[in-house]
C-alpha cells in the first residue's frame, strides 16, 4: 500500500518491517484476533502503550497529524520508533532489521526480524558478555550444529548461521513463533476456560508433534538428547505447525568406538527447567539418556490433559485411568522403569487416547 510504503520512508524503515510492526499490534486487538492473529512479539512495553492509547483515537490522531507537520520535507525522522537500543550483531546479520526481544536464557538472546527479502524471522546471538567464553560459545556452536542436524517438520529451521566466517561470535535466524505452548496455554486460560485448557484432539496432536521431534532427534547417527523439552520451548508456527526449539542443553550422545567433539563442559550453566527435568539431570546431567526425553515427555502429558491442574504431582492430575497410567510409567523416578523409548511412550499414549479423541466423519 502506498502509505505504508511512506510510513516506512518516514521512519528509515522497509515496508516489511512496518508490516511486521502492524500485524504484532493486531494481535493484541481482541476484536480482530479471530481475523489478523498477527505474530504476538510486540513486548511488554508496546503492549502497554497499545491498550493505553486504544480508545484514544482523538488524541492519536493529533500527534499523528503533529508529527506530520513536524517532519514534513525531511527524508527521515532521525528517531528510532522501533529499538530502544542499540545491539551489536555478528557483521553477517548486520543486514537484519531487528524489531522485538522475544526472550532471552543464559547464553543467547532471541530478537524478531526482517531478513532483507522482507521475511520474518528469528534470531538468536551470543550474549556479548559471554564473547570471550570459549565453554559458553562452544554451547552455542552445538545448539547450531544440533538444530542443523535434523531436518523435520516439527523441528525449528535453521535459516542461516555464520560458523563458517565468524565462530566467534556465534548467530543463527531461524523460523519466528506465533507463540509458546507456555503462553499459548496462558492465553486460554486468561479465558476462563477451566482444565483441560485444550480439547483432547488439539492437545494429541500437540504431543504427538513433540514426540515425532524426539524420535527424530534420537534417531540420528549419532543419537541428539534434547534434555530441556518444556513448555517454553515448544513452539507454535505461523501456519499451525508446533515445533521443538532451543538445544542449548542438547548432547549428542557418542556412538561405539567414536567420541563426539561436543561434550558437556563441567560448568553449571543450568540443567533444565525444575520439575520438567528427569531426576538423575541433576545428579550427573554429563549422563545423558533417552530416558531423560520421556520423563519430560511424560510431564507435558499431564499438563496437556490435566483436569484439576499441573502441579507436577501424579496422583492429582485427573487423568483418564489410561493417561495416568502412561503418565506414571514415563515420569518413573528409575531411568530404567520408564519406557525404553519415545516409541513405545507415543504408541501407549495414542492408545490410552483413543476414547478420547471424536469419531472421524
Amino acid at each position: 500500500m502506498p502509505w505504508i510504503q511512506e510510513l516506512a520512508r518516514l521512519i528509515g524503515r522497509t515496508p516489511a518491517s512496518v508490516c511486521m510492526r502492524m500485524e504484532n499490534f493486531a494481535s493484541l486487538e481482541k476484536r480482530v484476533q479471530g481475523e489478523r492473529g498477527g505474530l504476538g512479539n510486540t513486548g511488554n512495553a508496546c503492549a502497554r502503550f497499545f491498550f493505553e492509547w486504544i480508545e484514544k483515537k482523538e488524541e492519536l490522531r493529533a500527534v499523528a497529524e503533529f508529527v506530520r507537520s513536524e517532519f514534513k520535507g525531511s527524508d527521515t525522522l532521525q528517531l528510532d520508533l522501533f529499538d530502544s537500543h542499540r545491539l551489536e550483531l555478528p557483521r553477517a546479520f548486520g543486514r537484519y532489521e531487528l524489531l522485538d526481544e522475544l526472550g532471552r536464557g543464559a547464553f543467547g538472546v532471541v530478537f524478531s526480524c526482517v531478513d532483507p527479502n522482507g521475511d520474518a524471522r528469528a534470531l538468536k546471538i551470543l550474549h556479548s558478555q559471554h564473547r570471550s567464553n570459549r565453554e559458553v560459545i562452544h554451547r552455542f556452536v552445538r545448539e547450531i550444529r544440533a538444530i542443523k542436524s535434523v531436518l523435520h517438520p516439527h523441528v525449528i529451521r535453521v535459516y542461516e548461521d555464520n560458523l563458517d566466517d565468524e565462530s566467534g561470535f556465534p548467530a543463527f535466524a531461524m523460523e519466528l513463533a506465533s507463540a509458546s505452548l507456555k503462553d499459548y496455554l496462558s492465553g486460554v486460560a486468561a479465558t476462563g476456560k477451566a482444565f483441560p485448557l485444550l480439547d483432547s484432539k488439539e492437545a494429541a496432536d500437540i504431543l504427538e508433534s513433540v514426540c515425532l521431534a524426539v524420535i527424530a532427534l534420537h534417531s540420528q547417527v549419532a543419537p541428539i538428547i534434547h534434555r530441556d523439552i518444556n513448555p517454553n520451548n515448544i513452539l507454535r508456527l505461523p501456519d499451525g505447525r508446533w515445533v521443538i526449539a532451543d538445544f542449548s542443553l542438547a548432547k549428542f550422545l557418542p556412538l561405539d568406538g567414536w567420541q563426539t567433539s561436543f561434550q558437556t563442559g563441567s560448568g553449571t550453566g543450568g540443567w533444565g527447567v525444575v520439575g520438567w527435568g528427569a531426576p538423575e539431570q541433576f545428579v550427573d546431567f554429563k549422563a545423558a539418556t533417552e530416558f531423560m526425553d520421556v520423563f519430560a515427555l511424560g510431564n507435558l502429558l499431564g499438563l496437556l490433559f490435566t483436569s484439576t491442574g499441573f502441579q507436577l504431582r501424579r496422583d492429582e492430575l485427573g487423568l483418564s485411568e489410561g493417561l495416568q497410567r502412561v503418565f506414571e510409567r514415563a515420569t518413573r523416578l528409575t531411568p530404567a522403569d520408564r519406557y525404553s523409548s519415545v516409541e513405545d511412550f507415543l504408541r501407549e499414549f495414542k492408545s490410552a487416547v483413543a476414547g478420547l479423541l471424536p469419531l472421524e466423519g
